[in-house]
């Protein structure tokens, strides 16, 4: 995530609204002048790179968009330093032997036979862990001027949605795959039908007492997959930091950001288990993916992860939810809805590490907890009772 300073830096607000300042065609001449830098250090420490970079790029580059290229730029070379204890040991021998002899030289000799290593290697084992002492990994061989703009973009948006107390997404046009990624993530959201599309109302991560990082990634990760819809747009309330109060940040279709990948058949190992769980019990239930969206009245949507429909009588059908992240007051209006709508053949399966609220459960909840695993006998023995 990009630091608050980046971010405070790559932003303007005029009024109550966020302007981004987004990387484009206009700054890929001076994009490439960077990724070639990255390039001619490849195999180097980090430190020389860092010196290299406090001089001037070939070509101008404005100073805050340039600090975010460079921050993207800078995790996508990284190669992960020597393990930690090797490093440790290595300082603790020099040391050791510097205490009983100051000659400089003598101590780094000596540590270097004691812990078996070649004399020229003992200084640099003794930095291997930091950042700084690390070598510059190589440029991604798809990383072009435009994708390395996207990529910056896309972090940019991420962090203003790490801020967020809260999101609207209205989508137009195959938003099935937006609302399973919001399933897959387990994001606090309530769906309604909107002319044709969906409008999805989401916490951010500013609303919750806890998980707010956790809970920050994930909702960054849409982003990417709005690109899936045909039309889109998504407004969040963000806590700037600047000026008083909420400030709003529109994102809409047509943004420079780049798209994500496709998601696999099942949305998340949770999923996966149950499904082979499930079917190992061999019972006369068919556990059917993806079904129909239930309407709950209002305009307002439920899309159940599974359906379960009894191969003999099909009339018996079962609706299977897994909700992620969750509060109290949100698992409780939840079911709330699902009540009035008449709904009542739904198991909604909670993720207990999820909870965000002070508070447990609601009372008289009918929910099956899980944590790792959901229990297939437990819901089986829910359908046939």
């Amino acid at each position: 995530m990009l630091p608050r300073t980046l971010l405070s830096s790559s932003v303007a607000v005029r009024g109550a609204e966020i302007v981004p300042r987004y990387l484009g065609p206009r700054d890929e001449p001076w994009l490439a002048a960077l990724i070639e830098v990255f390039r001619a250090y490849q195999g180097l420490r980090q430190h020389a790179l860092a010196e290299r970079l406090r001089e001037p790029l070939p070509l101008r580059a404005p100073r805050g968009s340039l600090r975010v290229a460079r921050h993207v730029l800078d995790h996508a070379t990284r190669v992960k330093p020597c393990a930690g204890g090797r490093a440790e040991a290595a300082r603790a021998a020099v040391f050791r032997h510097a205490a009983r002899e100051p000659d400089r030289a003598t101590a780094l000799a000596r540590a270097a036979i004691e812990l078996g290593l070649d004399p020229d290697a003992i200084e640099e084992a003794m930095f291997a862990d930091l950042r700084s002492a690390a070598r510059v990994g190589p440029v991604p061989a798809d990383l072009s001027p435009m994708a390395l703009a996207q990529r910056a973009n896309l972090a940019l948006a991420s962090a203003l949605l790490h801020r967020a107390q809260s999101v609207r997404v209205t989508a137009f046009g195959n938003t099935r795959a937006l609302v399973r990624h919001v399933q897959l993530v387990g994001l606090i959201c309530n769906a309604t039908a909107q002319g044709g599309g969906v409008r999805l109302d989401l916490s951010g991560p500013f609303a919750l007492f806890r998980h707010t990082l956790i809970y920050g990634r994930r909702l960054a990760s849409l982003v990417p997959r709005l690109a899936w819809c045909d039309r889109f747009e998504l407004e969040a309330q963000v806590a700037l930091g600047v000026g008083p109060g909420r400030v709003t940040y529109r994102l809409r279709s047509g943004d420079p950001l780049p798209a994500g990948r496709e998601l696999d058949r099942f949305d998340s190992q949770i999923e996966a288990r149950f499904a082979r769980d499930f079917a190992r019990l061999g019972s006369d239930w068919d556990l059917v993916r993806e079904p129909e969206p239930v309407p709950l009245g209002g305009g307002r949507l439920i899309f159940p992860d599974f359906a379960l429909v009894n191969r003999h009588r099909p009339e018996r059908r079962w609706w299977l939810e897994i909700v992620g992240f969750w509060t109290e007051s949100y698992l409780r209006d939840k079911l709330e809805q699902l009540r009035a709508a008449g709904l009542g053949q739904l198991i909604v399966c909670i993720d207990e590490r999820r909870g965000c609220g002070d508070l447990g459960l609601p009372s008289g909840a009918e929910v099956l907890p899980f944590r790792t695993r959901i229990d297939a006998q437990r819901v089986l023995e829910r359908l046939d009772r």
